[in-house]
């Protein structure tokens, strides 16, 4: 019915499942989390500034330059955090996020390329552990597989 659609999209539904189709539901509901996942606000502390919080998608990677936790941003910005890198990597790694060594810590959702060489991101090479190439890159290749059948 053409006013049950307008309501779809009031609620902002992505999903129809028949009632005679009701085994659709898992793959629903999956598809669901997933795009929830791309919403994931974390709270960070910054030098000179309150607690902001910022939508993971927003962030590409964190480093550690000269003793100091930088954060990375997709606009281009950087902004130093009060948090060590080992704190913030027990924090995110569940929101897709992955130590490359003990200097930087990555977004999964802006990763292009795993190499041994380092981790290509858009503009980016991070460097990578040798000894974790292996881990990195099967983390790296399940993560890709989740989203892209869901």
């Amino acid at each position: 019915h053409i006013e049950l659609s307008r309501k779809g999209y009031q609620v902002e539904a992505f999903r129809y499942i028949d009632k005679h189709k009701m085994s659709e539901i898992n793959e629903a509901l999956s598809s669901a989390m997933l795009r929830l996942e791309k919403y994931q606000s974390i709270d960070i502390s910054i030098v000179n500034l309150e607690k902001q919080q910022i939508p993971c998608c927003n962030i590409c990677f964190f480093e550690v330059y000269n003793h100091d936790v930088l954060m990375h941003l997709v606009d281009g910005e950087t902004y130093k955090c009060m948090e060590t890198l080992s704190k913030l990597s027990e924090r995110l790694t569940k929101k897709g996020f992955i130590l490359l060594n003990r200097s930087y810590l990555a977004n999964l959702v802006h990763i292009k390329r795993i190499d041994p060489d380092g981790v290509k991101l858009e503009e980016e090479v991070l460097p990578i552990s040798r000894r974790r190439y292996s881990e990195i890159k099967k983390i790296f290749f399940e993560w890709k597989m989740k989203r892209a059948y869901g």
